[in-house]
């Protein structure tokens, strides 16, 4: 696999290019879907035009993959919070249609990995080698992290991902190996001059070294040599790497968080690894019943497998070649559920929403899971992007689409999440079932900070403020990126108003000869995190209705000014900011502008922040601390940390 393939995969999984349309003739050039089959193994469904033999072997492979990360990296690891599909090429010939062009032409690759919010497709090639699954399990492997932990930095998440690709499986699924030599790396390592520790710490998903120059290459080999070097150097640095973890989880800054948990000392480890070039590798070795499981392979209806292929190119945003793929589908079979899911998902992309609720809310018997399961999300996703109200019929729908998906497929965290939003949306108290359903859903996938999210209104929703805002706390902190810390702080705003509300309800309630629990519950939008709370007859607009932020919390040694910010200076990579204040003009500096933590409590402020003169001042909480009394030029300046740009029209 080709470092650029490689690269490419990283930075966008599948770039959004203007494909020439398929004619329908290339359809009809390959009648033989009769010979496409489908298998549902634990964690993924797997369909293709190949034997049931390979079918199963490619089934297999990837539940052998997920056991391997499940055992290495967190035994709470699940395949992923979504339902993964598998689509099996018996041919590179039969795979080309669906490969992402490059200037016209098809872009040279034995797999494609298409990660949405609701589904993954995968594309393979029956009887591949090794080596070209490799892009395919690291894109994988960067799912299983996100869904154990949302704190992971640059250097480490790519370290995983590039470690876990190099997996292999052996004797029948039995055995499994874990950390082989990555040649393109140990190239790379030996003939370019490397990152300093401290640079390499700093990358972020931001940095010019993350994303372009000559330099990136060498952050991916340096990042995998030190994950290599933690996981099965001698010694092995698993328990540091917990106490790094933790320092993180705990508010730390990565720099801190590093020193505590590893010392000093690992620049000149590492260096004396890669010079050793002695990296070892692991063999796992699996029992009979983690590398087995019941499943038969079933035939796919000529109408299923053009729908399945269909909503592939959906999810590539190929609207009109998978427009065509669906109606071929809708003439093979009217009646056919995947078809009418798929083309109502179509429809969604689109943002023709009448066509596709006409579709969803259509009567019909789905028997498959996956299909009920498309349209509860695809229910969903209608409220989500119109941000309307539904109606009884509607959410009823959309329930019982996410019920028989937990009846039939109990463990899909997407599916748990959803169904327990919808329990928002509805008006009333949530229940006890929606409590576990939700915990559910965050126990597989703890690193998904939306459940965390959906999580917190339901707990807040019942009464329970102080556990909501335990949850929430957390997410506040500053090495969180900023759309984790932005709702978050959202919500943690509705949490204390909402607690106060209910608090000034049940002092008013006796006066008032009314019953607290005639109140109505509060209605909000889980996705979006923009809570606001009805009025009751009779009663004054609650506090939920204002929008009063929740400031960034001090830590030790910040100080904070207030005032309007009329000019940014940029110099490089610093920057320094001129502050107009009651006693005068304060000017604060940061050595590095990606350092800065900037917070919008606006809802008129969007997109980056620019240099140069403000357009129109803005006020701000500006949070510094004193420069080092070290001899640089930051000595006795302010250096600035976080700036809030506050409420346009505060109350």
């Amino acid at each position: 696999m080709s470092r650029q393939a490689l690269r490419w995969s990283c930075r966008s999984f599948l770039i959004r290019l203007a494909l020439p349309a398929i004619a329908v003739s290339a359809i009809a050039a390959r009648p033989a879907f009769a010979d496409w089959k489908r298998i549902d193994s634990p964690n993924f469904v797997v369909i293709g035009d190949v034997s049931a033999g390979q079918l199963r072997d490619v089934a297999v492979r990837f539940e052998g993959f997920r056991e391997t990360l499940s055992r290495v990296l967190s035994q709470r690891a699940t395949a992923t919070a979504v339902p993964t599909v598998v689509i099996v090429f018996p041919s590179d010939k039969a795979l080309t249609p669906f490969k992402p062009r490059f200037k016209g032409k098809p872009v040279e690759l034995s797999g494609l990995f298409v990660p949405r919010s609701d589904i993954n497709y995968i594309a393979v090639l029956a009887g591949g080698e090794p080596q070209d699954l490799r892009v395919i399990f690291h894109e994988y492997a960067h799912l299983i992290i996100s869904n154990v932990s949302h704190s992971v930095p640059a250097w480490l998440n790519e370290g995983l991902a590039e470690y876990y690709s190099t997996y292999e499986m052996l004797r029948d699924g039995r055995e499994a190996l874990l950390g082989r030599p990555v040649v393109s790396h140990l190239q790379e390592l030996n003939n370019t001059k490397l990152l300093t520790l401290d640079e390499l710490l700093k990358v972020d998903h931001d940095s010019p070294l993350y994303n372009e120059g000559e330099r990136r290459s060498v952050f991916y080999a340096q990042s995998w040599a030190l994950t290599h070097l933690i996981l099965l150097g001698q010694p092995p640095r698993l328990q540091q790497l917990g106490n790094f973890m933790t320092g993180l989880d705990q508010g730390q800054s990565e720099q801190v968080a590093w020193q505590s948990a590893f010392g000093p000392d690992m620049d000149k480890a590492l260096r004396g690894y890669i010079r050793q070039n002695a990296f070892r590798y692991y063999q796992y070795k699996f029992s009979e019943k983690l590398t087995t499981f019941s499943a038969t392979p079933t035939p796919l209806a000529q109408a299923d497998v053009q729908a399945f292929l269909g909503d592939f190119l959906t999810r590539q945003q190929r609207f009109d070649e998978a427009s065509q793929r669906l109606s071929s589908a809708a003439t093979l079979d009217a009646s056919n559920a995947r078809v009418r899911i798929a083309r109502a998902r179509l429809a969604i992309e689109r943002r023709d929403f009448a066509a596709a609720e006409k579709l969803l809310l259509e009567p019909g018997d789905a028997q498959d899971w996956l299909v009920s399961y498309g349209a509860g999300v695809s229910l969903v996703t209608i409220l989500e992007r119109q941000g309307s109200t539904a109606d009884a019929a509607y959410l009823t729908a959309a329930r019982q689409s996410f019920d028989a998906v937990i009846a039939a497929h109990g463990d899909v965290p997407n599916a748990l999440a959803r169904r327990a939003s919808l329990e928002l949306r509805s008006g009333s108290e949530p229940s006890d079932k929606t409590v576990l359903l939700i915990a559910r859903a965050r126990a597989l996938a703890p690193g998904r900070s939306d459940y965390a999210f959906i999580h917190a209104e339901v707990l807040a929703r019942r009464g329970q403020f102080a556990d909501a805002r335990n949850l929430l706390g957390p997410m506040l902190q500053s090495t969180n990126p900023a759309n984790i810390r932005e709702p978050a702080r959202k919500l943690m705003t509705y949490v204390v108003q909402l607690e106060q509300y209910r608090k000034t309800q049940r002092a008013a309630a006796p006066s008032a000869g009314a019953r607290t629990s005639d109140a109505t519950p509060p209605a909000t939008d889980s996705t979006t995190s923009t809570p606001t709370e009805p009025v009751e007859r009779g009663a004054t607009e609650p506090a939920a209705r204002a929008s009063a932020p929740v400031f960034r919390v001090l830590q030790s040694g910040e100080q904070r000014l207030e005032g309007k910010l009329d000019r940014i200076d940029c110099a490089g990579a610093s920057a320094t900011f001129r502050v107009q204040t009651p006693d005068g003009p304060v000017v604060v500096r940061a050595t590095r502008l990606s350092d800065v933590d900037f917070i919008t409590y606006r809802d008129d402020l969007s997109g980056n922040v620019g240099c140069g003169p403000m357009k129109e001042p803005m006020m701000v909480h500006v949070t510094w601390k004193e420069g080092k009394n070290d001899g640089t030029p930051a000595q006795g300046s302010k250096q600035v940390v976080a700036i809030e740009f506050l409420p346009k029209d505060p109350r």
